[in-house]
């Protein structure tokens, strides 16, 4: 039994090393996520230097060929988007390290949605940070969240189903 957990441990410490966060995208998949309220970070100083709405993600891995398309909704995806910004990795050139850019006036509400669209090839997406930044009688203020996506379930799943296994085979 002992021997058992001490596996356990170590196949979830690796592949909580190995898949500490971010998501994949696919050829064909999209991710959504939509807001209805921004924490306050403080003060602005930084570009976009006037009330916007910015999006920035940082990408884990995009594979050569790759192509996604990353969106800004006012309110929902079910509207057309205030503002994109499409990203391609090419062979033998450094990948886009992320998504940066922004809309003048956006999300001043403190709510809005944002969609990743992946068109050719794949990417993992290690975080993302929505912020509206409003312009008050103290100056720029920032509000913001950063988001960082769950690890892939699958690959975990599989390998405690393989623990299961072991351990029914050597009992």
């Amino acid at each position: 039994m002992k021997k058992t957990l001490i596996t356990i441990g170590a196949i979830i410490l690796a592949y909580s090393r190995v898949h500490s966060q971010g998501f994949t995208l696919r050829a064909g998949d999209t991710f959504t996520y939509q807001f209805n309220t921004l924490p306050l970070q403080g003060g602005h100083s930084d570009p976009p230097l006037s009330a916007a709405g910015k999006l920035d993600a940082l990408f884990g891995s995009f594979a050569p060929g790759g192509t996604v398309l990353c969106e800004m909704f006012e309110n929902s995806t079910a509207e057309a988007a205030i503002a994109s910004q499409t990203l391609s990795s090419t062979a033998g050139y450094p990948a886009p390290p992320g998504a940066s850019f922004w809309s003048v006036g956006a999300w001043q509400d403190l709510q809005g949605a944002i969609r990743f669209t992946m068109v050719s090839g794949s990417v993992t997406i290690t975080s993302f940070r929505v912020m509206a930044i409003r312009d008050e009688a103290t100056g720029l203020t920032e509000y913001s969240s950063t988001i960082v996506p769950e690890p892939e379930a699958l690959p975990l799943l599989c390998a405690l189903v393989g623990i299961a296994v072991m351990r029914r085979k050597s009992h």
